[in-house]
């Protein structure tokens, strides 16, 4: 059976974050030298939990990624905390383990 694609789209966010080399903080993506550039960049390299997500969606559909799509799958991430936090405020003040647990919770939703 076909997982959802809410679930793709954080198992894929999740493999891009997975090498600590890819993720990033304070930035959606940044290129190679660390300068922060576009999520859907040939150049973007690594990523914030938020920017993993939106690349994540983009290279499962193209351009056309409906926001509400990535605001349900950010909602999804964050279950319970949502109302205490945002996902790039733990990605940036508790960092990229604490991320990698929320993604892992999510797809075992």
């Amino acid at each position: 059976m076909a997982k959802p694609l809410q679930h793709q789209v954080i198992l894929r966010a999740l493999e891009i974050i997975s090498d600590e080399s890819r993720w990033t903080v304070a930035a959606l993506a940044r290129d190679q030298d660390g300068g922060p550039c576009q999520v859907t960049a040939p150049e973007a390299v690594r990523f914030c939990a938020v920017g993993a997500l939106e690349r994540a969606a983009f290279e499962l559909l193209g351009y056309g990624v409906d926001p509400s799509l990535l605001t349900d799958i950010e909602k999804a991430v964050l279950g319970a905390d949502r109302a205490r936090t945002s996902l790039a405020q733990i990605n940036d003040h508790l960092g990229r383990e604490a991320v990698v647990e929320l993604f892992q919770e999510a797809i075992a939703a």
